[in-house]
């Protein structure tokens, strides 16, 4: 069933001097205590953790048409997104604004149905100070997911408005309790007009810069949310569709 999630505005917090240097950074991590989001449910940490880690691999194909991702037991999280407070800012979702809605046609659609359903969020260039993103939660109420047996994640991706550096994050256990203030691990990706595969194991996200410059620790054995980012003042129309571990 279709979540509806409402708009909230997130207060400020001692993230802003941190935050600070993330400005004019192509495909910078925004801090989401600066950002407009879509809600996602929260609890109190420290964080219980999900250590179902059965088949199937498959996070989502968005085939069921909803924001939710595929529910598989403890695997219970939603779609969102996020953007910065700047006033000429206009970020849609499947083409429209408000709720979390997909797009279509995914990848690989042949007319006949395959792959009808895809996520896409496109922005202007109007979010000029910290920018604007989009991702999923792996659990409802937010918790860890054990991923680590696995290799890592897979996703198809294209961006249909120029070529902006689109940076994507896993967050983790430590990143979430410290309230973003150590930055998850990211890796920068120039998606081009044609759907492209994409394949990032743990050990690249080990090995990946942390936003803020902090502890180079990645935990996918505790990980909560995957999201994908653009810089401020950049346009941008960025499609992902067929997320799983392998």
């Amino acid at each position: 069933m279709k979540k509806t999630f409402l708009v909230v505005i997130l207060a400020l917090g001692i993230l802003i001097p941190l935050a600070a240097s993330q400005v004019g950074c192509k495909g910078g991590y925004p801090p989401l205590n600066v950002m407009v989001v879509t809600a996602t449910p929260t609890q109190t940490p420290p964080y219980s953790t999900c250590s179902n880690i059965s088949t199937p691999t498959l996070i989502d194909d968005m085939e069921d048409n909803n924001n939710g991702i595929l529910a598989n037991k403890c695997r219970t999280g939603y779609w969102y997104n996020y953007h910065d407070t700047a006033p000429g800012g206009v970020q849609l979702v499947g083409g429209s604004a408000g709720s979390f809605v997909m797009a279509s046609p995914g990848v690989g659609y042949n007319g006949t149905g395959t792959s009808l359903h895809c996520v896409e969020v496109s922005t202007n260039s109007g979010f000029v100070t910290y920018g604007a993103g989009f991702g999923f939660s792996f659990l409802t109420p937010q918790g860890n997911y054990n991923a680590s047996n696995y290799s890592g994640i897979q996703f198809y991706a294209k961006s249909t408005v120029g070529a902006p550096t689109v940076a994507f994050a896993i967050t983790d256990n430590d990143v979430v309790v410290s309230n973003y203030a150590i930055g998850p691990h990211t890796l920068n990706f120039t998606f081009s007009s044609s759907w492209n595969f994409y394949q990032i194991s743990w050990t690249q996200m080990i090995a990946s810069g942390n936003s803020y410059g902090g502890p180079t620790v990645f935990d996918p054995s505790r990980i909560q949310q995957v999201q994908w980012s653009v810089g401020p003042g950049l346009a941008s129309d960025v499609w992902v569709d067929n997320v799983s571990f392998y």
